[in-house]
């Protein structure tokens, strides 16, 4: 736990020895996986893969729904660097450990979406559109319309008070869903007072990451860099942060990129 928390503070030195503390008190899977997640975080995507066999190592009999996870996970992680038909393949995988699930079947249309099979993403999402668990009807437009705003101002108004329960009532638990949201679709200045309280409760590449996006769509050049470099310190170097580094390479000629 201590290694968790240390991962989402940014300090991911500072939690390889704990994991590695609990691997040798005792192996487990999660333990395992925050290894792997270290490595993955930091763009060292064969050593995650590696990890994430050696968990399912640690996975007793036929426990099919940490099967799915873990073939979710190495589709994220081939996903990452860009290996799309990898990644497909794990996710099939993860559907033959629990045959029609919701998450693998979106997981299925988003690397498909990404493959440039359009037509045959937005029928795949179709079949997982109305689960209220997921965020597939906004990713569904994106298929049918990329580079296009994604949704019109009625389904985001729709979204928005969708969202307005659960983050008032537990708003750590809802932050990331809900600045995703509104980065997507709301006013910047909020999503800016989000990215914000989300990067103050968990400092992490990712949080930063998003952080800076949101800076850029509010026009705030110098705090978007500043974000960036805190990214870059924390060891986080998933494609997400090249592409805000890129953007700001290309806004900003003259800057100095975080690295």
């Amino acid at each position: 736990m201590r290694a968790d928390i240390a991962v989402q503070r940014g300090r991911p030195g500072e939690a390889r020895p704990l994991y590695e503390q609990a691997m040798a008190l005792h192996p487990t899977l999660a333990a395992r996986y925050g290894l792997a997640q270290i490595a993955w975080q930091a763009g060292r995507y064969d050593e995650a893969l590696l990890g994430l066999d050696d968990c399912e190592a640690l996975v007793f009999g036929d426990d099919p729904t940490n099967r799915l996870w873990l073939d979710l996970q190495r589709g994220l992680v081939e996903l990452s660097r860009g290996h799309n038909e990898a990644a497909l393949a794990h996710y099939h995988d993860a559907e033959g450990h629990v045959p029609g699930h919701w998450l693998v079947r979106e997981h299925v249309a988003e690397a498909t979406a990404r493959l440039r099979r359009r037509d045959e993403a937005i029928a795949l999402y179709a079949d997982v559109v109305a689960h209220p668990a997921t965020g597939a009807r906004g990713r569904a437009r994106r298929a049918r319309r990329p580079g296009r705003r994604r949704g019109g101002r009625g389904a985001a108004r729709s979204r928005r008070r969708g969202l307005r329960a659960p983050a008032g009532a537990v708003p750590e638990a809802a932050a990331g869903h809900a600045l995703h949201h509104l980065l997507d679709y709301g006013d910047p200045q909020q999503a800016v007072a989000l990215a914000e309280a989300n990067a103050a409760l968990r400092p992490n590449g990712e949080a930063l990451t998003l952080l800076a996006r949101a800076y850029r769509q509010a026009g705030r050049p110098q705090d978007r860099r500043a974000a960036l470099q805190r990214a870059a310190a924390t060891g986080w170097a998933l494609p997400e942060r090249a592409e805000e580094e890129a953007r700001l390479a290309v806004s900003e000629p003259s800057a100095v990129r975080p690295g």
